[in-house]
């Protein structure tokens, strides 16, 4: 295939996945290449990237680097992250998110609070992991920046990250 011809079925590809992604979400890279393999079959990391910066270039979505983790988003308001989770497609809503700061706000009894991540995860109802910390972070700071302090990783190789909150 001629670069013109490999240029005009990445300007085709890029038109199809944004028609898939919904306005006012952000997206994991895992959960676009889900989507993008649903769409052809088959769609190599390196082609899914390529997508997402072409996407980007266009002002369609905007990548936003979050604690390691790059999500994609469309539209301004955010309703929530689509990602990968257990290998199924996982919904972390804003308004899950803003409960649970709320909650979390209500019952504390220092000016700051440090609460595991896994704790965190575990009461948003998702598995923990690195993109559901950054999903989460980029949500707690979305919803509601005054509480939320960020997310710290302790222990010798970080296999511990907790949310901080302060009143």
């Amino acid at each position: 295939m001629s670069k013109k011809g490999r240029h005009r079925e990445t300007v085709r590809r890029a038109k199809e996945l944004i028609d898939t992604l919904e306005e006012g979400w952000c997206f994991s890279t895992g959960y676009v290449q889900r989507r993008a393999e649903r769409l052809w079959g088959r769609a190599s990391p390196t082609e899914v990237e390529t997508l997402l910066e072409v996407l980007e270039e266009w002002g369609e979505i905007r990548r936003v680097d979050v604690c390691g983790a790059r999500l994609f988003c469309r539209g301004g308001e955010v309703k929530g992250v689509w990602l990968i989770s257990e290998g199924r497609e996982t919904a972390v809503t804003a308004s899950a998110v803003e409960k649970a700061l709320r909650e979390i706000v209500a019952s504390m009894k220092s000016q700051t609070f440090h609460m595991p991540s896994r704790a965190l995860a575990e009461l948003l109802g998702v598995k923990p992991g690195t993109v559901v910390n950054a999903a989460v972070a980029y949500l707690m700071s979305a919803v509601d920046g005054a509480h939320f302090a960020g997310l710290v990783s302790r222990g010798i190789r970080r296999e511990k990250a907790y949310f901080v909150f302060k009143k």
